[in-house]
């Protein structure tokens, strides 16, 4: 309803790679869904999963977090969320996680420091500068966003272009998360 996605997507697609889009809807209401939406995605060989979403309910991530773990070949990139709070004292789900073949990313200002009302901590690896970044969502309709969620497809679009320049060398979701971090 709000256009989350789309201009999550639209972000993705003004950072340049060429990129296969698989669009699941987030099943806020039955959680348990997150499984079949990681087989389906597993089964049309998806290898970059952008996650800008999450909750604060543990309870509701366990069958996401098993399909995950059941997929190492995919890269799961998953936003800090905004609540600005330090994710170690307060967590959120699914950015606070143990899957190795994940990233979690969060937004900064161009000068590398944190901006304001997003989430942080030792359970975020990445920060990237994520704010007042054009946007067109549902309707052709042009905004500004900012915040982590929009940090996910900046660090995606990142997460291609090394798949791209590694071609001979078929990285699973783990060594892709290395290779972010590293580079």
């Amino acid at each position: 309803p709000q256009s989350h996605g789309s201009y999550v997507v639209d972000i993705l697609r003004r950072v340049g790679p060429d990129f296969r889009l698989l669009p699941v809807r987030y099943p806020r209401r039955n959680m348990r869904l997150m499984e079949d939406a990681v087989e389906w995605l597993a089964t049309h060989e998806a290898r970059i999963v952008m996650m800008p979403l999450g909750s604060h309910a543990a309870d509701e991530w366990e069958a996401f977090f098993a399909a995950a773990a059941r997929h190492p070949e995919m890269l799961f990139i998953i936003s800090a969320g905004n609540n600005g709070v330090d994710l170690s004292k307060q967590p959120i789900y699914p950015a606070v996680n143990q899957l190795s073949n994940a990233l979690t990313v969060t937004s900064t200002l161009k000068d590398g420091s944190l901006a304001d009302g997003v989430n942080f901590g030792q359970d975020v690896n990445i920060g990237l500068p994520a704010e007042n970044l054009p946007a067109i969502g549902v309707g052709n309709q042009e905004t500004i966003m900012s915040g982590s969620s929009f940090a996910v497809p900046k660090l995606a679009g990142y997460a291609i272009c090394i798949v791209a320049s590694t071609k001979t060398e078929k990285m699973d979701g783990a060594a892709l998360a290395r290779a972010v971090k590293d580079s």
